[in-house]
Parts: structure tokens; C-alpha cells; sequence
């Protein structure tokens, strides 16, 4: 079974349904602990981006590689901003700003891992720790890609019929990047990483 088989829930917004996108409200406290923890994981990984930028950004980086680091810890740092004004809007608790924070959420762990990965690039040691973050990052984008249609399946009102076999597609190709990723590990299809 596919991490993303939850998918196939959406439902319109108007139907009846426990899904959170499937519903105008999503249960207060359920949000209220999501939420609360999606801003102490975005907040830790803003502190967490600052230190590995102490510990492993140096003067032989190259000036694409560095730039790239910066632009992911700035964007890290972006986005806590933009989810705790997230969580201080009144309506955070409607399905579509929860949807929008999940996004949120996915697309700052994708920016830690990439910037994980290019600051250990070039560095002997990390070569395991270099694989680990990119497959990690692939995952995360198919993960992405599956809360954005989420997201525009409520947003845009998706009739039921169609969001089912997106689902089925999304589902088939999430299935397909994972076997992918998994060969990677013995012959590298998507990357690879040397010593």
C-alpha cells in the first residue's frame, strides 16, 4: 500500500464526511494540537538549518551551492513566519487553511532536506547522509504534489467522479517513485552519490 492511499477520502466540500477536506470545520482541538505542532516542526528545522549552516557552510563552497543554502535557510525562516500568522488568523481552523498549512509543512521539510544535501555535498564523510536526504526529498515531493491537489480538489470543488481517479493515478505513480527510490539505493536511476 502507497503512503499516499489516504487520498482517496476527498469528497466535495458540501458532502458529509470526517476528512478535513471534506468538511467547512475541522475539530478544534485535533487542529489546535496539529497546528501548535506544525509550527515547533517549522521552527525547529529554522534553528536546526542555522546550526548546520554553522557547522558545515566554509569557504570552499561553490557560489551556487551557497547561494542555494542561503535562499533554503531564508525560505525556512519565511515560512515560520508565514505559519505562525497562520495560526493567529481566526479561521485557521477551516479545512482549506489546514490544507494550506499541511502544505506548508511539506514544502519546509523539502527545504531542509534539499539544503541538507547540498551542505554535505563534497564532504567525504557524509556520503550516506547525502543519499538518506535526497531520497528523503523525493518522497517528500510526491507527498507535496498530493497535498496541492488536496488542496485544489476542495478549493476548486472537484467533482467526485474525478478526484477518484486522480487519486488512482497519483496513487499508481506515488507507488511508482517509490520502487524507483528504492532501486535507486543499488543502481541509481534518479541520483547518485559517490565518496
Amino acid at each position: 500500500m502507497s503512503i499516499f492511499s489516504q487520498i482517496s477520502k476527498i469528497k466535495k466540500p458540501h458532502e458529509e464526511g470526517t476528512d478535513i477536506a471534506s468538511s467547512g470545520k475541522a475539530g478544534e482541538g485535533s487542529v489546535n494540537r496539529w497546528t501548535q505542532g506544525g509550527f515547533w516542526l517549522i521552527s525547529l528545522l529554522a534553528v536546526v538549518s542555522l546550526v548546520m549552516l554553522k557547522l558545515f557552510a566554509n569557504g570552499d563552497m561553490l557560489p551556487n551551492w551557497a547561494f542555494s543554502v542561503g535562499i533554503e535557510s531564508f525560505s525556512i525562516m519565511v515560512s515560520a513566519i508565514i505559519y505562525y500568522c497562520y495560526m493567529q488568523d481566526p479561521d485557521s481552523a477551516e479545512a482549506n487553511t489546514a490544507l494550506f498549512a499541511e502544505l506548508l509543512v511539506a514544502d519546509t521539510i523539502g527545504l531542509f532536506l534539499d539544503e541538507v544535501s547540498w551542505l554535505v555535498q563534497g564532504q567525504a564523510g557524509f556520503a550516506a547522509v547525502n543519499v538518506i536526504a535526497n531520497t528523503l526529498l523525493y518522497l517528500d515531493n510526491c507527498f507535496i504534489v498530493i497535498l496541492f491537489w488536496r488542496y485544489g480538489a476542495y478549493i476548486l470543488q472537484i467533482p467526485k467522479e474525478t478526484a477518484h481517479r486522480v487519486n488512482r493515478i497519483l496513487s499508481w505513480l506515488s507507488i511508482l517513485v517509490e520502487v524507483v527510490l528504492l532501486v535507486n539505493f543499488f543502481k541509481p536511476l534518479l541520483f547518485s552519490v559517490d565518496a
